[in-house]
């Protein structure tokens, strides 16, 4: 699209930015195979695109400087402002949609991100130890 984005996305892991809704319709089109509309490179199956809550910040500043500057449809309640408004709002609702559910349950992504990064086997480790610690200590001043 061509409007000011609306809750910015950033390919992954390639970098480019777009509409969360201009990416999402992009992505929904092959699903098996998520390409960038950009530069079509291959993006990651778990987690195609990222929020980008840097450039949605950027976005509102500018949107406040076009209020100030006295661009009335960007009020509040102005023609510009509620398409932007709406466009923004819409895309946690196609994202969630989009995600297999593995990824849109927080408990199963916390668990797979402690599987990734070994986690799991050090907390489960650490638990280990200290158990051994608190029972072999007790007994010497029980």
């Amino acid at each position: 699209c061509c409007d000011l984005f609306a809750a910015a996305h950033v390919g992954n892991p390639c970098g480019h930015c777009f509409c969360g809704e201009c990416g999402w319709a992009w992505i929904s089109k092959n699903r098996r195979h998520p390409t960038c509309a950009v530069c079509r490179a291959a993006l990651s199956g778990d987690m195609p695109m990222i929020p980008n809550f840097t450039l949605d910040s950027m976005v509102e500043k500018h949107i406040n400087a076009l209020v100030v500057s006295g661009d009335t449809d960007w009020l509040a309640g102005g023609s510009k402002y509620r398409d932007w408004h709406e466009r923004k709002e819409y895309v946690p609702l196609i994202a969630v949609s989009m995600l297999p559910p593995i990824i849109a349950d927080p408990q199963e992504m916390e668990t797979r991100r402690r599987e990734k990064s070994g986690e799991a086997e050090n907390h489960v480790f650490h638990q280990t130890i200290h158990a051994a610690c608190a029972v072999h200590w007790s007994g010497r001043w029980g």
